[in-house]
């Protein structure tokens, strides 16, 4: 079954290739991007600096370390239609998926944890959630998820195998029943047992505490207790988007393993890979949705990537010798940012067809692509000065003063003669 697996992967269609690529590194990008706005918005809000955040930080961390470590190989490996590295490289996303996945799973339970004392048991919360504290849980649980998937790595050699239905290194669980089922128990059951109690008394509580507030028209602490339970249901909602994104993968693992060989269609298995990815791409949208405070802050990062706006604008709105100073500063930034992008596109197709050659170790696409990559070598030297006219009104006139010149032969000096 893996042999047709294979030939389906290198015999597909050049139109599916292209679909199967870009969509892959579209959520590698998705991924990358939208955790590195959560940890954005966390460091640029204060209010947001909290201990539920702390955690959060850790599951953006996780998933920038999947998307960055893990995702390219497979998109490399869609693109080429087979494993194109060697059998290290292999071994090492086979074990950073398997770790990094248990360190998300672990984080949640830790999360899950906070939540129960905060809400039911909240004269300890204040002991043992504090923010160094915190720190230090994160660091055993992803110090057990690493211990724990290090097995793996000196297991015999058929144990981690490309995937050519998934397009990914990983795991044969087959391949050592015992370890398959210590894991299964210690880093996949117990923490989803520690969740689900700890968040079903969490939500009676917060029930529970919700009509004793209102019976005693306390609205301060309901207006608390509101704010806690909104927070743990981001949370909850983070912990239903992981499961249901592994759910199916576990499911197709297990059919698998009880068959001892992948039997089912390509499709199934493509889109298994798909959903452990979008597992590390969903969690902004979910902060997005579910906090007015991050969407705020998502929007305050966003316009300052976008516009290059500093904070203290608003500052200098009464004083317009500053305000212009820093309108000119953003314009001149902004050229140069587009000097920049206009460098990278062109030169960011020329280093893609350089890393396709050096995977085949000699020059495969077609003439017109090596034509193309030497025209955009060479516009990358003339594109300049056009960004500089359209960014620029100095230089437009500039330009324009030198054409009149160089075109009618007509100089300052002329002017003055005719006057005197």
């Amino acid at each position: 079954m893996t042999s047709k697996l294979s030939l389906e992967l290198t015999t597909r269609e050049e139109a599916l290739v292209w679909t199967e690529t870009v969509l892959f590194a579209v959520t590698n990008v998705v991924a990358i991007l939208g955790n590195l706005l959560i940890i954005c918005a966390v460091y640029h809000n204060h209010r947001l600096r909290t201990i539920p955040n702390i955690f959060v930080i850790a599951l953006a961390v996780s998933d920038i370390l999947m998307s960055t470590i893990c995702m390219p190989f497979t998109v490399a490996s869609l693109f080429h239609g087979r494993w194109i590295f060697d059998e290290t490289v292999c071994r090492f996303q086979a074990f950073d998926i398997f770790a990094f996945g248990k360190c998300s799973l672990g984080t949640m339970a830790a999360i899950a944890v906070s939540r129960y004392f905060c809400v039911v048991n909240r004269e300890k919360y204040p002991s043992l959630f504090k923010k160094q504290r915190a720190l230090i849980y994160i660091f055993i649980v992803w110090c057990l998820a690493l211990v724990g998937s290090v097995p793996i790595l000196v297991f015999k050699n058929d144990s981690i195998e490309f995937h050519p239905g998934k397009a990914m290194c990983l795991f044969k669980f087959e391949s050592n029943i015992v370890y398959s089922a210590s894991i299964l128990c210690c880093f996949i059951t117990t923490p989803l047992i520690i969740i689900t109690i700890c968040y079903v008394k969490v939500f009676r509580a917060v029930s529970r505490s919700n009509r004793v507030f209102s019976l005693e028209n306390n609205p301060e602490l309901l207006r608390v207790n509101v704010e806690e339970a909104q927070v743990t249901k981001r949370l909850v909602a983070v912990v239903v988007g992981f499961a249901c994104c592994w759910l199916p993968v576990f499911v197709v693992d297990n059919i698998d393993m009880a068959r001892g060989e992948p039997t089912l269609p390509r499709q199934v298995y493509l889109t298994n890979s798909l959903i452990i990815y979008l597992s590390s791409t969903i969690n902004p949208f979910i902060y997005c949705a579910a906090d007015k405070r991050f969407r705020r802050e998502y929007k305050v990062v966003l316009r300052k990537i976008f516009t290059f706006k500093c904070r203290d604008n608003s500052e200098n709105v009464n004083n317009p010798e500053l305000l212009r100073m820093k309108v000119e500063e953003t314009k001149v930034t902004k050229r140069l940012v587009a000097v920049v992008v206009g460098f990278a596109c062109c030169w960011l197709p020329i280093f893609i067809i350089d890393n396709i050659d050096m995977a085949h170790r000699e020059p495969t696409l077609p003439r017109p692509a090596y034509l193309t990559y030497s025209f955009l070598l060479y516009l990358s030297s003339p594109i300049n000065p056009f960004i500089y006219c359209a960014t620029d009104k100095r230089f437009r006139r500039e330009y324009k003063a030198v054409f009149w010149k160089i075109f009618s032969f007509k100089c300052q000096a002329n002017n003055e003669n005719n006057d005197a």
